[in-house]
């Protein structure tokens, strides 16, 4: 994924300072699918509430016995009960994930210089068409770049109307903390990763 580099956000602390909510079309050359992510999802050192399958707002651990060693159970996220779930009804939730996956590492890396301070990602894979979260507002202003497949978020602000409408792979969108907005899949399988900007 070295096309991350061609990240093209060339006017984001201006953005951050003056608008609620913002969108770059195909800013970003990045792309990544779920199983590209399989070696990542199986890291044995991911534990809840790191990992994390979202469902009906509960929480559920995707991982499950792979054996015993030195006396310690060896457990880690099983790709294929992930995958299941995510097709059913299910949304995937990797917070931090930079540290684990080199290619979103040079992607929070891009975006924390472009800001001046250090921006974690977390990860969110979803098929059904379903909000996973529900209508919500985030505590920062939040950088999401759609890495595959696509998702239709609403955005309500007293600065602009009520927007609708999709983002797709390469698109990067920018929300102001405080912003209501609900974000939905679209029955294709979608990869993002949201980038907290502080």
């Amino acid at each position: 994924m070295s096309e991350s580099k061609n990240l093209r956000l060339e006017n984001i602390r201006e953005v951050c300072e003056t608008d609620d909510v913002y969108l770059w079309k195909r800013a970003c050359g990045a792309r990544i699918s779920l199983s590209q992510l399989k070696d990542t999802i199986e890291n044995e050192e991911l534990e809840p509430p790191r990992i994390r399958i979202l469902k009906n707002d509960k929480y559920f651990d995707p991982r499950i016995l792979k054996g015993i060693s030195n006396g310690r159970l060896r457990l880690s996220a099983d790709f294929k009960l992930i995958e299941d779930a995510i097709a059913k009804d299910s949304t995937l939730v990797v917070d931090n994930v930079a540290p684990l996956n080199a290619d979103l590492s040079v992607l929070c890396e891009e975006v924390s210089k472009m800001m001046g301070r250090t921006c974690p990602g977390n990860l969110y894979c979803s098929t059904v068409p379903s909000s996973g979260f529900g209508a919500h507002a985030d505590q920062h202003h939040v950088l999401v770049v759609q890495l595959d497949g696509k998702k239709r978020w609403k955005i309500e602000s007293s600065r602009t109307e009520f927007a609708d409408f999709e983002i797709e792979a390469g698109d990067v969108l920018f929300v102001r903390q405080g912003i209501r907005h609900n974000v939905n899949s679209l029955g294709v399988l979608s990869v993002h990763i949201t980038i907290a900007i502080n």
